[in-house]
């Protein structure tokens, strides 16, 4: 299901019968793209150069006696790989997996990238700056804090805190 194919080695006996199927991890085969070898290796995740085994690739009709050949199935729809069943939903899902992401974010965030605090009241040092900072997040943002009503306290507009939305909720 993952890869939308398998592969399996069909070994034959010295009259030509199969005596046995081994299934064989997709990740951990390659093919040619005539279909006539299939490697496989351990290392093709790990390794530019990995140590592989070669097999013929199995196909109706030939004759195998005493060796081993693997049937290499892609569904007939992709000249070297198969195409797996879910293809035309990974845009959607990983769109969803981004939609998803973005509201934890904003729960976790919540007055990040979207809210600008302007203290007009001069600039501080960065030590002020930074302990500012935490003491907003800590009592204005993420989700425990979320939809809480902020109140503001100043002398007037040239001596108080504006806070200007960049987007809509």
């Amino acid at each position: 299901m993952i890869y939308g194919g398998f592969a399996v080695q069909v070994m034959y006996n010295k009259m030509g019968q199969i005596h046995s199927l081994n299934w064989l991890d997709m990740r951990k085969c390659r093919t040619d793209e005539e279909h006539n070898k299939v490697y496989y290796s351990k290392e093709f995740a790990t390794k530019s150069s990995p140590k592989y085994l070669t097999f013929k690739a199995w196909k109706r009709g030939e004759e195998y006696r005493n060796e081993s050949a693997v049937f290499f199935y892609t569904g007939g729809k992709r000249t070297v790989y198969p195409l797996p069943r879910y293809s035309g939903s990974i845009t959607a899902i990983e769109t969803s997996i981004r939609i998803d992401n973005f509201h934890l974010n904003s729960i976790r965030n919540n007055f990040s990238n979207n809210t600008i605090v302007s203290w007009h009241q001069g600039v501080p040092d960065e030590d002020t700056k930074k302990r500012l900072e935490k003491q907003f997040n800590e009592k204005f943002a993420g989700d425990e804090n979320a939809g809480k009503v902020i109140f503001t306290f100043d002398d007037g507009k040239e001596n108080g805190v504006e806070i200007t939305n960049l987007s809509d909720d």
